[in-house]
């Protein structure tokens, strides 16, 4: 498969993955069901989704030049922010879930809880940065700088001759 077309498939599945989020995020509190097994098959879904988003980027990590080289911590330093917002969100969306599961037959009540309230918020909050972290993640691992050797070892090329000269100066 050529690189635009690997771009364009883990982009379509990431906005979809992202749009079933966003609808279960938009209706799973507010729809009030009286089954909880549609509660239950719900919140599965939308792990199952948010783990699958999980694969698609570290498949974009995994396809990088300097992923396959083990420069892991200059993929880090780069994409702290999608590499710690997307496990986060992930567990605060486990814990609302599982709270709401768990006080299922206080569904009605449930809003009254200052607990849940606050932690539901914060989901609401966290989703816009996941789904634009996510979404810029991808595309920006898509870019041949990522692909290429050159790219890096020109860049490191250019770093240690710099560091040669500042000690060069310090001696």
């Amino acid at each position: 498969m050529k690189p635009h077309q690997t771009l364009y498939l883990r982009l379509t599945i990431l906005l979809l993955l992202n749009a079933l989020d966003l609808a279960l995020n938009s209706t799973i509190e507010y729809d009030i069901t009286t089954d909880r097994n549609a509660q239950v098959l719900t919140f599965g879904v939308q792990i199952v989704a948010q783990t699958l988003v999980v694969a698609v980027v570290f498949t974009s990590f995994g396809d990088t030049f300097l992923f396959r080289v083990g420069l892991v911590d200059v993929m880090w330093d780069r994409f702290m922010g999608v590499l710690v917002v997307v496990p986060v969100y992930g567990f605060v969306g486990i814990v609302v879930g599982s709270y709401r599961i768990r006080r299922f037959d206080d569904i009605d009540d449930l809003w009254n809880l200052p607990l849940y309230t606050v932690i539901s918020i914060l989901h609401k909050i966290l989703a816009p940065l996941y789904y634009a972290m996510t979404i810029s993640c991808v595309m920006e691992l898509s870019e041949s700088k990522y692909h290429t050797k050159e790219a890096w070892v020109d860049a490191f090329c250019k770093d240690d001759k710099a560091n040669d000269k500042g000690m060069r100066r310090l001696s």
